[in-house]
C-alpha cells in the first residue's frame, strides 16, 4: 500500500478504514480513479467498490468531468452536528403550540423525497421519549403533505409571491 506517508486509520473495520482513506483522498480535491487507485495502494476493483458504494450513499459524488468530489450527504451531516438554528429557534414557537393545542407540535425539514423531524415541543426531560427527532417519514406523508396535495396550481398562500407545484 502506498500510504505509507499517511498515519492508517485503526477502528478495527477493514471497509471502515478503507472508506476513511477514500475520504482523505477525495477530501484533498477532486480524485479519478486512476488517481484513487494510485492514492490508496487499494486494487482496482477495490477502490471502485469502497468509492461506488460511498457514492450511492451520498458520501461521494461525481463533478462533471466524472471524478469523485464530497458528496452531498456530508454536507447535510456538517450542518446538522452544529446546532441547527432553525430547530434552536423553533422550540419556543413549538412549545407555546403545544400549550394552545394540547398536541405535540414537531417542525420538519424537507430533504428530497423524505421530510425529517428536526424539533419537537416533547421535553425529553419530563420523562417522555418523542422518538421522532432524526426520524424521516416520506414527503408525501403527514398533513402538510395532504394539505399540498389539495392545492391547485397557482399562488401559494403558504409564501406570498410564490407559486405552488402540486404534489401528487
Amino acid at each position: 500500500m502506498s500510504t505509507a506517508a499517511r498515519p492508517l486509520p485503526t477502528s478495527g473495520v477493514g471497509v471502515l478504514d478503507k472508506a476513511s482513506v477514500v475520504l482523505d483522498i477525495v477530501g484533498a480535491g477532486p480524485t479519478t480513479l486512476v488517481e484513487l487507485i494510485a492514492r490508496s495502494g487499494y486494487s482496482r476493483a477495490t477502490a471502485y467498490r469502497i468509492a461506488h458504494a460511498m457514492e450511492r450513499l451520498g458520501l461521494l459524488s461525481r463533478d462533471s468531468r466524472g471524478r469523485f468530489v464530497l458528496g452531498p450527504r456530508l454536507g447535510l451531516l456538517t450542518v446538522e452536528a452544529r446546532q441547527d438554528r432553525l430547530a434552536q429557534e423553533a422550540l419556543p414557537i413549538l412549545a407555546d403550540l403545544c400549550t394552545v393545542t394540547g398536541l405535540d407540535a414537531r417542525l420538519y425539514r424537507r430533504r428530497g423525497s423524505v421530510q425529517v423531524c428536526i424539533a419537537t415541543s416533547v421535553d425529553r426531560a419530563a420523562g417522555v421519549d418523542p422518538a421522532v427527532v432524526g426520524t424521516a417519514r416520506p414527503a408525501s406523508a403527514g398533513p402538510v403533505a395532504v394539505r399540498r396535495r389539495g392545492w391547485a396550481y397557482g399562488p401559494d398562500p403558504m409564501v406570498p409571491g410564490a407559486v405552488s407545484h402540486a404534489v401528487r
